[in-house]
């Protein structure tokens, strides 16, 4: 930005020290042009200054987007984690119960029919259960 100062300035110093040889005609335009070079001076500092308030303002952005993607993917490893917990402690009392069921089958085979028959029901509806939370079909 400075060598593009010193580029407009320099033509501006050198119609001043030169302006006693210029012929009359172009003396008439000096007062326009030296407001034409200021009024462009001006425009380019203005529009400088709303390029780096602009850059400045996209950075923030971008900053604050990375936060939020890191946050949500730190919240959705968290998520998975849990659910991939859960699914693993449905599916050991999933065992357990079958293992539970597999006893008061073979009990049920033994003889003390009534009261096992009733409890393996309870069991068998409470795995069911357990096997809809985790999304498994029987």
């Amino acid at each position: 930005m400075k060598q593009l100062k010193i580029t407009l300035l320099l033509p501006l110093f050198l119609t001043v020290a030169n302006a006693s040889v210029l012929p009359d005609g172009v003396m008439a335009y000096i007062d326009a042009i030296l407001a034409a070079l200021s009024l462009l001076l001006i425009i380019l500092f203005i529009n400088n200054t709303s390029t780096k308030q602009k850059l400045k303002e996209a950075q923030e952005t971008i900053e604050e987007k990375d936060e939020k993607i890191n946050w949500l993917r730190r919240i959705g490893a968290e998520n998975e984690h849990r659910h991939t917990t859960k699914i693993q402690e449905l599916e050991k009392q999933i065992v357990e119960l079958n293992h539970t069921i597999e006893k008061l089958e073979q009990r049920v085979k033994e003889g003390t029919k009534n009261q096992v028959v009733a409890k393996l029901e309870a069991l068998q509806h409470k795995r069911a259960k357990a096997m809809e939370e985790a999304g498994l079909e029987a």
